[in-house]
């Protein structure tokens, strides 16, 4: 399963703190957030999943007559010892993602903790008290 992870670089970092993204949450955070981070600081990426298995040829978008599939890429910021991963949500194969990400936390990075950032909508706020 690992062929389908890309390896460009091995970042040197001690047990850094995973952020991931997703892209076309509600209001857009989780891309957001991750877009943020990748900008503002100085971030390498390092790796890709491979899309082949996760996204429908119907998924993809082309510009200047050239297919841009859907990305699933992890970056590293040394300084702040933090690895961010942002993707589009796959449409098949969750568990095998997911897989993936969990494979490059745990084997090649060794990260201490994971954030997962995104945003739904709810009925009730969040405020409210709870519901027994």
């Amino acid at each position: 399963m690992t062929e389908l992870l890309k390896f460009s670089a091995q970042p040197k970092l001690r047990k850094p703190t995973l952020v991931i993204g997703w892209e076309s949450d509600t209001a857009h955070l989780g891309e957001r957030v991750t877009d943020y981070l990748i900008n503002s600081l100085e971030t390498q990426p390092f790796c890709e999943i491979d899309p082949v298995e996760f996204f429908p040829l119907g998924g993809v978008v082309i510009e200047n007559d050239i297919v841009q599939f859907p990305q699933s890429t992890f970056y590293a910021c040394r300084e702040h010892n933090l690895v961010i991963f942002r993707s589009a949500v796959p449409r098949y194969e969750w568990h095998k993602f997911l897989n993936l990400i969990a494979d490059v936390a745990q084997e090649y990075c060794h990260v201490k903790e994971i954030y997962a950032v995104g945003g739904m909508i709810s009925m009730a706020p969040h405020t409210a008290p709870r519901e027994s």
